[in-house]
């Protein structure tokens, strides 16, 4: 809307870089809306942990996406990381809190109903074929803990660099995991909107590359 007013894109920058924390706020609010809308429409019943735990999936990819996205948009403006401290540090939680539920909710309960532990509840749960997206989503999970501990791993270049491409990667893998196995993502407005997730990854990871920002 600002564009089309008149503006410029280098009004549009100056903008966002004055205003970069009220572009990542609603980024995560535009997620979280579309996050709750796609499972509000299974008939969710929140009592459910079988229906509750995919919400904690779906906020926690949203999130991590609006992350990237913000980060893109600060190389691009030149936005000063102060700006979005609190944004940071509170979405920061929000991912971590979810990516921790999101497995061991339904890990929980699938031994509570009588199917034992992973892989063999994994099994039970979404069947042989589809076992393995459901592995993927738990390599995804540890390259995202992996980061966790930046304080540490920054010291040591190499193996940072390791980290931030496992977590580029895992963001990928988790488009996948969710497509085949997210009940959610197969109808709308998730369907619609997944492959552009998965797509805005893609060129995110092709720009930061190009300015030599994306390890």
């Amino acid at each position: 809307m600002l564009l089309i007013k008149g503006g410029s894109m280098d009004q549009f920058k100056k903008w966002h870089k004055d205003n970069s924390d009220v572009m990542a706020w609603g980024l995560f609010a535009l997620t979280t809306i579309t996050s709750v809308w796609a499972w509000s429409k299974l008939g969710t019943d929140v009592t459910s942990i079988y229906r509750l735990f995919p919400l904690l999936g779906l906020l926690a990819f949203g999130t991590m996406w609006s992350h990237y996205v913000v980060w893109a948009l600060r190389v691009w403006t030149g936005a000063e990381a102060f700006k979005i401290d609190a944004y940071s540090k509170i979405t920061h939680w929000i991912v971590l809190v979810s990516i921790l539920l999101h497995p061991a909710l339904i890990i929980y309960k699938l031994n509570a109903d009588g199917f034992g532990v992973p892989p063999e509840s994994y099994k039970a749960y979404v069947g042989e074929a589809l076992v393995g997206f459901v592995f993927l989503g738990m390599v995804s999970l540890f390259a995202f803990l992996a980061f966790e501990f930046k304080k540490w791993l920054q010291s040591k270049p190499n193996v940072w660099k390791a980290v931030l491409i496992a977590n580029h990667l895992a963001m990928l893998g988790i488009v996948l995991h969710a497509f085949k196995l997210g009940s959610s993502v197969k109808q709308a407005p998730l369907k619609y909107i997944w492959p552009i997730y998965g797509l805005s990854l893609l060129a995110i990871y092709a720009y930061l590359a190009s300015k030599k920002k994306l390890v």
